[in-house]
């Protein structure tokens, strides 16, 4: 049983992020962090090596610079999803959350092509809407829809993940082999009580199991093995 607020990220085993080749491949919760030492970002897997060999926030990352990947690996790969949401809780990392307005390029003197997105029909209203929201934020209409899409999947990301480890579960696979399947479009198509998913389904599976508060001061329960590894 251990308290988010005493893990000390400093003691994790590591590695940076350029060596993802060398990740792990045991269920973890892993930290990315800046050379401040501020954490950025906070997931989960059950096999780190493969997770990263596409992992959607490599590139933001990347652009940081000086990154590290420190591991707080887990005994049952059932508590992954409590764990992960109670340390984002406590340790707030901005890459986790919408992401922040992009700098308007114009303004600070620099032109830049703005990479084009094919918006549906969005009816008169929200499409004046959205034109609206581009000017006064000094934005094109491509750049800033991408923007307000690329907010909701971060809000939704959790949700998301969730969905994905209801459908492992459900399916008798790994989380990410499951994540693989519906990016490749090789994933069977949901029916049964699949189709009938409300959040909070994907710990169903946890029966008998009383379910872990996820408030700030939260416990986190279940067998974490911190190990200390060479770097």
């Amino acid at each position: 049983m251990i308290n988010p607020s005493e893990i000390d990220l400093k003691s994790l085993p590591w590695l940076p992020l350029s060596a993802k080749t060398a990740f792990p491949k045991n269920p973890a919760i892993y930290f990315a962090i800046d050379s401040t030492g501020r954490v950025q970002y906070i997931g989960r897997s059950v096999n780190p090596k493969v997770r990263w060999q596409s992992h959607h926030k490599y590139g933001q990352l990347e652009s940081i610079g000086n990154i590290r990947i420190a591991y707080l690996f887990v005994d049952s790969a059932d508590l992954l999803p409590q764990i992960e949401m109670a340390l984002i809780e406590w340790f707030d990392p901005p890459l986790n959350v919408a992401s922040k307005p992009v700098r308007n390029s114009v303004a600070e003197g620099r032109t830049k092509k703005d990479k084009r997105l094919t918006i549906p029909r969005l009816g008169k209203f929200y499409k004046d809407l959205l034109k609206i929201d581009a000017r006064i934020n000094g934005r094109s209409i491509p750049v800033q829809a991408q923007e307000l899409l690329h907010s909701k999947l971060e809000e939704r990301e959790a949700v998301i993940k969730n969905r994905i480890e209801y459908l492992a579960r459900q399916r008798g696979v790994t989380f990410d082999e499951m994540w693989f399947q519906v990016i490749n479009g090789t994933a069977q198509k949901q029916a049964g009580d699949e189709l009938t998913y409300k959040p909070g389904d994907e710990g169903s599976f946890l029966r008998g199991k009383q379910a872990m508060p996820l408030t700030r001061r939260s416990l986190v329960r279940g067998a974490i093995t911190v190990g200390a590894a060479s770097r």
